[in-house]
């Protein structure tokens, strides 16, 4: 997308995510198993270190002198690496892009480095991305005893955390990646289009499909429905207020279904967000969820509609957080919200609103 802005923004989305991992996996060229389970997060934070022709401080010192930054995320379906970087320097900056991706030299004294640094986020993850981690196992349930693809976890557990290996990245990528470069999207902003496929084209266009290797490795996931709890110790910190997180959803359509946009609307005008509103006076405030829960309800800490879509199904619902002697009252007041959805129209003004 050409923008005319002094910076531009180049990324690479790949077709694979933390849903493709395995507990045990063949690499057909070497006949090795290794475990990928955890893989993503590793790869995600192993972005834009070492490749084939640049050390990981190389890179980083080539980026500072073009004025360019770095970003890398990992989902369930998708990777993406992503640079921003001052307009004239657009060209460099998509080669170590095309590099970071191709050709990565990953050394164990890095995977272990980064293996550090997941035990330290593992240690201390926030409450709301736990309870992201628990809606998904409890919809998406074991089938004959084993983990569906939608209902794994995203971030490396610690039980998976040892079995890491910079073979676990090789195998991955060599399954999902180097073979299959119809798996790849290029994006760009502040960019021309014809600027931008010339650049794709001089990275990634030599590379070749080999479908034995790249075969599709999406299976479909089946919504279960479930329950999911996780109790944690109280903090040492008696200063350091405590909540407890409560979130009900329902299976939606995912990201093909016709439901989509009704889904996302009908979040929108739920809204919500937390008791302090860091936006500005009145942002989000006329949401139905900030009426009927934040400004009723001296507890209610949070209260917040939330969506995530997938390939083949979606969940949309409600989420809040309060002190723990109110848990009750807080899932009680969100099934009433499902309810009231249930059994009267929403306004047109709301409607218009969202």
């Amino acid at each position: 997308m050409e923008t005319y802005s002094q910076v531009s923004t180049v990324g690479v989305l790949l077709d694979f995510g933390s849903r493709h991992e395995l507990e045990q996996y063949t690499v057909p060229s070497t006949k090795k198993t290794v475990s990928t389970a955890g893989v993503n997060h590793l790869m995600e934070l192993l972005a834009f270190n070492s490749t084939k022709n640049y050390d990981g401080t190389e890179i980083r010192n080539i980026l500072e002198t073009l004025g360019g930054a770095t970003f890398a995320q990992s989902s369930r379906e998708q990777m993406m690496y992503c640079v921003d970087v001052l307009r004239p320097n657009v060209n460099e900056a998509f080669n170590l892009l095309g590099e970071t991706v191709q050709s990565p030299i990953v050394q164990e004294i890095e995977v272990e480095e980064m293996k550090q640094v997941i035990m330290f986020q593992t240690m201390d993850m926030m409450p709301q991305v736990l309870m992201g981690e628990g809606l998904q196992l409890a919809a998406y349930g074991p089938m004959d005893g084993k983990l569906q693809q939608l209902g794994r976890p995203h971030f490396c557990t610690a039980d998976a955390l040892p079995n890491l290996t910079a073979d676990s990245v090789h195998a991955f990528r060599e399954q999902h990646l180097l073979n299959n470069p119809e798996g790849i999207v290029v994006s760009g902003s502040g960019i021309s289009h014809d600027a931008l496929v010339e650049l794709a084209e001089a990275n990634f266009g030599h590379m070749t499909s080999n479908k034995s290797d790249s075969a599709k490795t999406t299976i479909p996931s089946i919504y279960t429905g479930g329950e999911y709890r996780l109790q944690t110790e109280p903090s040492p910190h008696s200063a350091k207020e405590e909540f407890t997180h409560i979130a009900v959803a329902f299976e939606v359509g995912g990201w093909h279904s016709l439901d989509l946009v009704p889904t996302c609307v009908l979040q929108t005008l739920l809204g919500g967000g937390s008791s302090f509103s860091a936006g500005g006076p009145g942002k989000g405030m006329y949401s139905r969820l900030y009426r009927e829960i934040l400004n009723r309800h001296r507890w209610a800490e949070s209260a917040e509609a939330f969506t995530s879509f997938h390939a083949e199904s979606g969940l949309w619902g409600i989420s809040g957080s309060c002190p723990p002697q109110f848990g009750r009252e807080m899932a009680t007041t969100i099934v009433q919200q499902f309810d009231k959805l249930a059994n009267d129209f929403v306004t047109d003004e709301e409607l218009d609103r969202a």
